[in-house]
């Protein structure tokens, strides 16, 4: 349950804590910010949560948001990961989650807050192997059973296209 404080200077905070579902002993923790965004969708302030899970958000600075935004943490000089990764809420939804109790995260949301994120530009070739056909209307590869079989059945199309 999150519960208020008064903090010393800053006013009242809310203290809450973030609970990474399936992450057992051993496994990577990712690093993990709450970003509190204004209605000109700039970033005004990034609150880090600790190791357990637990954060505080000054009440002063929920009171100006917009959308708060839980993810990985991102570095001024590391490049922005996909807004998809993600989870966004707004002012109102982001309370009554916390009133609720603590935030619930997915480990098929958390994973993703794993990996760094580069933007790369450039061109590239799709190499497959031998035994694989290209269907260029899908896109995906598929795997023949054999090359007799193939031969078998442009054996019988001729076979068939042939005058008797």
């Amino acid at each position: 349950m999150a519960s208020e404080q008064k903090g010393s200077g800053r006013g009242k905070q809310i203290n809450s804590k973030l609970v990474l579902r399936g992450l057992n002993k051993g496994d990577e923790r990712p690093q993990v910010e709450i970003t509190l965004i204004d209605r000109q969708g700039k970033v005004f302030e990034s609150v880090p949560i600790a190791e357990d899970g637990a954060f505080d958000l000054p009440l002063n600075t929920i009171e100006k948001a917009h959308r708060i935004r839980i993810g990985p943490a991102v570095e001024a000089s590391d490049d922005e990961a996909p807004a998809a990764v993600f989870l966004n809420y707004r002012i109102g939804d982001f309370v009554a989650r916390l009133e609720r109790g603590v935030l619930d995260v997915s480990r098929g949301v958390w994973r993703e807050w794993l990996f760094r994120y580069r933007c790369v530009s450039g061109s590239g070739r799709l190499t497959a192997p031998a035994n694989c056909r290209y269907h260029q209307g899908e896109g995906r590869h598929r795997r023949t059973l054999s090359h007799t079989g193939d031969r078998f059945r442009l054996k019988r199309l001729a076979n068939s296209l042939q005058p008797t």
